[in-house]
């Protein structure tokens, strides 16, 4: 499924779904209009067709739910553009490495290298994919409670990978269901760990 086929039959639904609405609400009006002493099948046969016209209304309405859901579903397995991933990392050797791993795996990466400009980049883009994070960007302070604040401000779907050379690093990432990966380390071991981490 993709997304134009997605939209037309949620169009298609919805379109139907009005003109079902107005049908049904003619012909309540009628059925209730319809004096007490008239004729008893007259009534019985508009308050049937009345009732009918409103549980296939109420069919096509499950029906476009379900076709919205479908075409979110679409949507997100197969995502527009390239994979972006948030480099927080202040070295610009460490971002140079970064930018050349990312685009081994063909994804957009944006640096942020200090704490303020990491946490407004986690709170603008919730399409991020991947955070690579350094525990000893200058500000961030305790180790773990970085690394737990920068997991709480990413989008929930985004991973995480831990790039320090800290001691405590793999401590840390496993605490925030991260992966880690320590310096120094390559290129091609930086593109294989995001590999890995996005997958």
């Amino acid at each position: 499924m993709n997304d134009h086929h997605s939209d037309l039959g949620i169009a298609f639904a919805t379109i139907t779904g009005l003109v079902t609405d107005r049908i049904a609400g003619h012909a309540l009006a009628v059925a209730t209009a319809i004096p007490h002493d008239a004729v008893g099948p007259i009534t019985t046969v508009l308050v049937a067709c009345t009732l009918k016209l409103v549980d296939y209304h109420l069919s096509r309405r499950k029906a476009r739910s379900d076709a919205e859901h479908a075409a979110e579903v679409a949507r997100a397995s197969f995502p527009s553009g390239p994979t972006r991933i948030l480099a927080i990392e202040d070295e610009e050797g460490g971002q140079l490495v970064v930018a050349h791993a990312a685009e081994q795996i063909g994804a957009a990466v944006e640096h942020a290298t200090t704490v303020r400009a990491a946490l407004v980049a986690l709170g603008r883009d919730r399409g991020l994919q991947l955070v690579v994070l350094d525990l000893g960007i200058p500000g961030a302070g305790n180790p773990l409670a970085w690394a737990r604040e920068v997991r709480a401000a990413a989008p929930p779907a985004a991973r995480i990978l831990v790039v320090s050379g800290r001691d405590e690093a793999a401590e840390v990432a496993a605490a925030i269901g991260a992966t880690c990966l320590l310096k120094p380390h390559s290129i091609d071991t930086l593109a294989d760990a995001m590999r890995a981490a996005l997958n």
